[in-house]
């Protein structure tokens, strides 16, 4: 999967919001940026994604359909400061700087002041603290744009998912789907 920046996309308006930044230091000690994704992580972007296991995409996107992650990360590389918050972790101590994780917020234009929310990390960095750091940066940048609740869905075997909302500390409440649960995150 090799993705390119989009043909149409301006990249004039393109704003990068070096307030999203925030370094964060695991306890391996390696030295983590997290950061806005930009238009120009389309090729960083797209070897993180071919990285990831089918269960790590399974758990994500609830489908291993190839077509329909390379239409949702197409549309990640085209969206805008309106759409959403989105960033990106990545690995400042190998010289490549590879992306380690990806946390999106998509607003929802449709129920004011909520958020789809999701985020995935590389299969060698899961459990070790990237993920819940990626989310509290994620739901403290959501408090700053007004964000008040977070929806998102998880399949009902991905026992990650329950465990951050507790360790959250936030109320939530879900839905059991077959398969799939969504809950909503109240900030």
């Amino acid at each position: 999967m090799i993705l390119n920046a989009p043909n149409n996309h301006d990249y004039t308006v393109f704003k990068y919001h070096k307030e999203y930044e925030k370094s964060i230091r695991l306890k391996s000690g390696a030295s983590i940026l997290v950061r806005s994704l930009t238009p120009c992580d389309s090729r960083s972007l797209s070897a993180l994604f071919t990285g990831f296991s089918l269960e790590t995409l399974g758990y994500r996107f609830l489908t291993n359909s190839k077509s329909l992650i390379d239409r949702h990360l197409t549309r990640l590389l085209n969206c805008k400061f309106e759409d959403g918050i989105f960033l990106v972790a990545e690995n400042l101590l190998q010289a490549d700087h590879p992306l380690l994780a990806l946390g999106e917020l998509f607003l929802q234009k449709t129920t004011p002041h909520t958020a789809e929310g999701a985020i995935i990390v590389a299969d060698a960095w899961q459990r070790k603290g990237i993920g819940i750091q990626l989310i509290y940066w994620l739901l403290f940048l959501a408090k700053e744009r007004d964000i008040t609740q977070i929806i998102g869905y998880y399949k009902i075997n991905n026992h990650a998912v329950p465990h951050l909302l507790k360790k959250l500390g936030y109320t939530y409440q879900t839905t059991h789907y077959l398969d799939v649960i969504s809950f909503k995150l109240y900030l």
